[in-house]
């Protein structure tokens, strides 16, 4: 059997759900219910491969976001197999990335040797976040210091309420 073309970030398309993929988790996170009792019902990830691509990755499958939360570290690489490859309709998008990865209970996650160095930041200036340069629609880095910092308040909304805490930051210019 022939070896199969290496696949990146880019290459990846809804046309099959056999995709194979290697790339370093750069950030995962719990997503809770909104409302009581706040159970965790999501996981998303951060991943980047060898060209520097950034994708965005999750699953809503109970026994994944228990092995994610507790085996799958941050900075390591992974070798990811049968996943679903989605359009990202989200309003607010951790990358540019059109697509993003749904992993379900056949998808197979396995350490690599490979390395890929890259972090997969974003960084804005502070100006261009105070001016709106920056494109809102993804989640954006920042490099500053905490100026001041307002009371915490709490924010009631439909569905339940949420605390707030406004600030500053600053950096050296």
């Amino acid at each position: 059997m022939a070896p199969t073309a290496k696949i990146f970030i880019e290459d990846l398309n809804s046309s099959k759900d056999t995709w194979s993929l290697h790339a370093k988790i750069v950030r995962k996170w719990p997503v809770p219910r909104k409302i009581p009792p706040y159970a965790v019902w999501k996981v998303s990830m951060l991943l980047v491969d060898e060209q520097e691509s950034r994708i965005e990755a999750f699953t809503t499958q109970k026994s994944l976001i228990r092995r994610i939360i507790e085996e799958l570290r941050e900075g390591v690489v992974y070798h990811f197999e049968n996943f679903e490859v989605l359009l990202n309709k989200d309003e607010y998008k951790v990358t540019d990335c059109k697509y993003k990865l749904s992993f379900h209970c056949s998808t197979s996650i396995e350490e690599s040797d490979l390395s890929i160095p890259f972090d997969a930041f974003n960084f804005v200036t502070i100006k261009d976040v105070a001016e709106f340069n920056a494109n809102n629609e993804d989640l954006i880095d920042v490099i500053g210091f905490l100026q001041s910092f307002g009371d915490l308040k709490d924010h009631k909304k439909e569905g339940g309420s949420t605390r707030k805490l406004s600030f500053t930051i600053a950096d050296e210019k």
